[in-house]
């Protein structure tokens, strides 16, 4: 017997569908960048991240009539309020985080890939120093706009849990 039995979560979880399928999908992609891509697939790598990511961000948007609803629901077991706190959070960051940032940050990070291998095999980080800098940089400018008023670090914590 399914967990979910709130209609409008069901529909929720229907929709999400398609965007956890890109999430994989991109998990897929970062594992071959960091074990199979070739040097010169670095640039077309960012730019099909980026544009998954975008695609990501629109379809969570698009979630944000259906969350709001669900947030209002009584009825909502403890698993279907899991379900929507997590989109929530998702929706949140999607909400804040301009698209152009999105991509900016994804192309940053998918072209350091290969600066980042020639460093490690010559033990030379300045050919790795820029690229850092640059995605440090984006880093920032993202922990701006998800909360300002605290520290980079806390304002990106939640990221990585």
């Amino acid at each position: 017997m399914s967990p979910f039995n709130d209609p409008l979560v069901l529909g929720i979880l229907e929709k999400y569908r398609p965007i956890s399928a890109m999430t994989y999908s991109q998990s897929l992609l970062g594992w071959d960048m960091e074990t199979q891509m070739p040097e010169a697939g670095a640039t077309a790598r960012g730019f099909v991240q980026a544009e998954l990511e975008l695609f990501k961000q629109k379809m969570t948007l698009d979630l944000a009539n259906l969350v709001s609803q669900a947030e209002k629901q009584n009825t909502l077991n403890e698993t279907e309020k899991g379900v929507v706190r997590v989109i929530k959070r998702e929706l949140d960051f999607y909400q804040k985080v301009p698209a152009h940032l999105l991509e900016e940050l994804q192309k940053a990070t998918n072209e350091a890939a290969i600066p980042w291998r020639h460093a490690r095999e010559k033990s030379d980080f300045n050919i790795f120093k820029p690229r850092l800098e640059k995605i440090t940089e984006l880093k920032r400018k993202q922990a701006e706009y998800l909360n300002p008023s605290t520290h980079p670090y806390n304002a990106l914590l939640d990221l990585s849990e």
